[in-house]
C-alpha cells in the first residue's frame, strides 16, 4: 500500500512539473481559407509550403494591384466569425491580456525583401465606452518592422524576443493586463504592393495552459467547418 500511495505521489509531482493543462483548458486548432477573410484584400495561397508542424500550404501577401494590397486576419470576440470564441470557447467572453501566456507566428520572407516589411501580430483590447467613433481601446502592433531573416521560415514568439514596441507581453500585462481582448491579428501593411513575403502557424497559448492554433491553408478540412459553426451557433445564441 506504501509503494502505491508513493508511486502515485511521484505521479503527482511529475504532472505538476510538466506543466499540463488545467481542468477545463482546450487544445484547439482551426484552418483557415482565404475566402474566411473578414475584410481588406484576400491572400495568395503558397500551395506545399508551411513551417514544420503546419500546411500542406501558407499564405503570401497579395500584390495585385487594388485598392490596397493590406491582408488581414483576425480571432475576434463575438464580430467576424467569432473566432476568439472558436479557439477559446469558455474563455473569450472575459479573455484579458493577464491571461495569455504566450503568441507566436511562423514568417518566411523571401530574398530582395525590402527591409522593415512582413507580417505582424496585433493584439486590441476592448472598447471600454461604448464610443461609436471607435470600436477597440488599445492596439499593440509587434516589433515586425526588425524582422531581418530571409528565405527560410522563422518562428516569432513573445517567449523568445517578440515585443510589443518596446514592451514585451511582462509589461504588457502591468500597463494594460486586465484588459479584455477584442481580438488577436496577422496583417499587412496597406503599403505592401511589392511584398509577397509568406505566414502560417499563429498560436495563442493561455495561463490555464488551453491552446488556440490557426493554420492558415486553401481548403478548410471538416472538422474545422465543424468547429466554425459551432462558433456560429454560439454566436445567434448569445445574441
Amino acid at each position: 500500500m506504501k509503494k502505491l500511495v508513493t508511486i502515485c505521489v511521484v505521479a503527482v509531482m511529475i504532472l505538476a512539473v510538466s506543466g499540463v493543462q488545467q481542468a477545463g483548458a482546450s487544445n484547439i486548432t482551426i484552418n483557415i481559407n482565404p475566402s474566411q477573410v473578414p475584410d481588406e484584400a484576400q491572400p495568395l495561397v503558397n500551395v506545399g509550403d508551411a513551417p514544420t508542424g503546419f500546411g500542406p500550404d501558407s499564405w503570401q501577401n497579395t500584390t495585385k494591384i487594388t485598392s490596397t494590397s493590406k491582408v488581414n486576419w483576425h480571432a475576434r470576440y463575438i464580430a467576424d466569425g467569432d473566432y476568439l470564441s472558436v479557439l477559446f470557447p469558455t474563455q473569450a467572453a472575459t479573455l484579458a491580456i493577464n491571461d495569455i501566456a504566450s503568441i507566436s507566428y511562423w514568417t518566411k520572407r523571401p530574398d530582395g525583401t525590402t527591409a522593415s516589411q512582413d507580417w505582424a501580430a496585433y493584439i486590441y483590447t476592448r472598447d471600454i465606452d461604448s464610443n461609436p467613433s471607435t470600436w477597440y481601446n488599445h492596439k499593440f502592433i509587434n516589433n515586425y518592422n526588425a524582422h531581418t531573416n530571409v528565405g527560410d521560415w522563422t518562428n516569432y514568439s513573445t517567449d523568445s524576443g517578440m515585443t510589443f514596441g518596446s514592451k514585451t507581453l511582462a509589461n504588457l500585462k502591468i500597463s494594460n493586463g486586465t484588459e479584455l481582448v477584442e481580438m488577436i491579428s496577422v496583417q499587412t501593411m496597406s503599403n505592401y504592393n511589392t511584398f509577397n513575403g509568406y505566414m502560417d502557424g499563429l498560436t495563442i497559448t493561455l495561463t490555464d495552459g488551453s491552446i488556440g492554433i490557426v493554420n492558415f491553408e486553401a481548403i478548410p478540412e471538416p472538422a474545422t467547418m465543424a468547429l466554425l459553426g459551432l462558433g456560429g451557433l454560439l454566436l445567434r445564441r448569445r445574441k
